[in-house]
């Protein structure tokens, strides 16, 4: 019975991805989205295969699967049992991990969502893996779209930062944190590329000329909204996100939020991005501080080193050299070559303590050496321009990972956590490849493949 329903949900589900008018808006053939959908399930399956088989409560995803189906027991038999353990009574203004709930809340949304999709699938978490997946996808597919407006006839670039990274695949195919972020923060890049009225900028190509960016609404078909309408659904949307990842992974916006600002300010000034993104970077790092001078629960440093605390007292197979961070500016200095060694480069392969692990190595290496290439041509050729944009998520890469290096000594965790950071790691390194003569051919070939209305 589990796969008949298995195989139902799947050709359904690949069906409605294929003919999704949403999904069909961004030009992408029926064949392509469906294949997409099929891509993402096999990953999302492969990976509760491989978590319960080899790694047990891997990332608690079958830990909290367990505990959706106690909660839809509860709830069918005692409702009101069930919303006084599952609802907090309160939450304090300290947000710190041991004081009250807001770290815990996030297992919490987890938990709730495969408790809803639990009545959908009969209680079986790979049923409730095709659901998230074509859930996501529509997260994704924003991203494509912005991208797709930014970067014209780029399918590369589009695809891969949307799409096709092999970490992305893999650690957002599965109902946990990562699928959800990913989704959310595309959305949230969506909904601030619309608000700063993208028509009115511009990339650069290797001669130096300015070209204007496609409007999105050329790509995605949106009919016209009025000013006030149009823009109060996507701050909206952008606040609902912004909310959504703090409950999901608070830390996250320390990196976050100063990114935004120096794309915001970038579009909406001339002055240099390299001081743009310095002043950004001190201004940020002492407002940070100023806040945890006001209240305790807002020291960032001292959170930092409370979460590297709880990293630390657990056992595992892929430690990392990580030593111990204090609630001090000396300390953070000091760590900070681990931190940086270990959010960006670590696990090498054959190191991490896992074998699995060190397929995740080739692939960090190969993107740094695509990094050094592109960096290599931009400088030879004089097509080394990066955007607001560009800007923005080159900052939050390395701010993010950095700051995840300080607190994780896990390589299999900052994998994970790292996954939702390649896509935005890639963009602004791709976007100098734009006009490489072979990635010109190969955006063609691709061009013919995945478009439904393609032009020679």
């Amino acid at each position: 019975m589990a796969i008949a329903l298995f195989i139902l949900y799947l050709v359904t589900l690949g069906f409605a991805t294929a003919y999704s008018r949403f999904l069909r808006s961004a030009c992408l053939s029926p064949v392509f989205l469906a294949a997409l959908f099929l891509i993402y399930s096999a990953a999302g399956c492969a990976h509760l295969w491989i978590a319960y088989h080899f790694y047990p409560e891997h990332g608690d995803i079958w830990r909290l699967f367990q505990v959706s189906v106690d909660l839809k027991r509860e709830l069918v038999a005692h409702p009101r049992l069930f919303f006084q353990d599952f609802v907090p009574d309160d939450f304090n203004i300290d947000m710190t991990g041991k004081y009250s709930r807001w770290s815990y809340l996030q297992y919490d949304i987890i938990a709730g969502i495969l408790l809803l999709l639990n009545f959908l699938s009969a209680d079986n978490l790979y049923i409730n893996t095709l659901l998230f997946c074509f859930i996501t996808l529509y997260g994704h597919m924003t991203l494509y779209r912005m991208l797709s407006a930014v970067y014209p006839q780029h399918h590369l670039l589009c695809l891969l930062a949307a799409f096709l990274i092999p970490s992305l695949i893999f650690w957002t195919s599965v109902v946990h944190k990562e699928g959800m972020l990913f989704a959310v923060m595309s959305i949230l890049f969506y909904c601030l590329w619309k608000l700063l009225d993208q028509k009115g900028s511009a990339i650069s190509n290797p001669q130096g000329e300015r070209t204007k960016m496609r409007p999105l609404r050329a790509v995605s078909g949106i009919m016209h909204l009025s000013p006030i309408k149009h823009n109060s659904r996507y701050i909206l949307g952008f606040v609902l996100c912004l909310g959504a990842i703090f409950l999901l992974r608070k830390f996250l916006l320390i990196s976050l939020i100063p990114s935004l600002a120096i794309w915001i300010i970038a579009e909406k000034t001339r002055y240099r991005k390299r001081w743009i993104t310095l002043g950004i970077a001190v201004g940020s790092a002492l407002a940070y501080w100023l806040a945890g001078q006001l209240h305790p629960s807002f020291d960032i440093l001292y959170q930092m080193s409370d979460r590297q605390s709880l990293f630390l007292q657990l056992e595992g197979g892929s430690r990392m050299i990580l030593p111990l961070l204090e609630n001090s500016w000396k300390s953070l200095l000091s760590l900070f070559p681990y931190a940086l060694v270990n959010g960006l480069f670590m696990p090498l392969p054959g190191t991490g303590g896992q074998a699995i692990y060190s397929l995740f190595g080739i692939e960090l290496l190969l993107m740094w050496a695509l990094i050094a290439y592109a960096l290599y041509y931009g400088a030879s050729k004089k097509a080394w321009h990066w955007t607001g944009f560009e800007a923005c998520c080159l900052f939050f890469v390395i701010s993010g990972c950095i700051l995840t290096g300080y607190m994780i000594p896990f390589a299999g965790a900052i994998i994970r956590y790292r996954s939702i950071f390649y896509p935005f790691l890639l963009i602004p390194f791709l976007g100098i490849l734009q006009y490489h003569p072979a990635v010109v051919k190969l955006n063609k070939w691709i061009g013919k493949i995945i478009n439904t209305n393609y032009k020679k």
